[in-house]
C-alpha cells in the first residue's frame, strides 16, 4: 500500500525521474508537466540538456489495482518522431514483511533506434531510488 502511494505522489515521481540526483547525468535534467495517477490518467515529462529537449515521454495509466498491479503505456518522442512505445506492468506481492516487485515490459523501437542500454540504465536508476525510498519509510 505504501509503495502505491509513493508511485502516486507527484514529488516522489520527480525525485525518481530526475537523472542528476546522485549520478553524473552529464547536465541532463528532467521536467514533469502534471501527474495524474489513476486509471486513464496522463503524465508528460521530458529530458533536456542545455535547454534543448532530448526526449519527451507521454505516459497513460491503463490499470491500477490497489496494492497489487500498475499497467502503463509510454510513448517516447525525439525530434517530433516516436522513437519507441512500450507497455509496463508492475506487480506487487507481499513476501513476509517485504514486497516483491515484478516488472514486465514490452518495447517497440522505431526508425532503427535501439536504445536498450540507455533504457535499462534509466530503469536501474528508477528502481534503485524507489527501493531507497521504501527502505527509509
Amino acid at each position: 500500500e505504501h509503495l502505491l502511494r509513493l508511485l502516486g505522489d507527484d514529488g516522489m515521481r520527480r525525485i525518481m525521474g530526475t537523472p542528476s540526483l546522485g549520478t553524473d547525468a552529464g547536465g541532463i535534467t528532467a521536467e514533469y508537466d502534471g501527474h495524474d495517477f489513476r486509471i486513464g490518467g496522463y503524465e508528460k515529462s521530458r529530458m533536456s540538456k542545455d535547454g534543448q529537449i532530448l526526449v519527451e515521454f507521454e505516459t497513460r495509466f491503463i490499470d491500477i489495482v490497489d496494492c497489487s498491479r500498475v499497467v502503463s503505456h509510454v510513448r517516447a518522442v525525439a525530434g517530433g518522431n516516436a522513437m519507441s512505445c512500450s507497455q509496463h506492468t508492475a506487480e506487487f506481492r507481499a513476501v513476509g514483511e517485504q514486497t516483491r516487485l515484478t516488472c514486465h515490459e514490452q518495447v517497440a523501437w522505431f526508425h532503427g533506434r535501439n536504445m536498450r542500454a540507455e533504457h535499462e540504465g534509466g530503469w536501474s536508476v528508477l528502481l534503485d531510488r524507489l527501493a531507497a525510498e521504501v527502505e527509509t519509510a
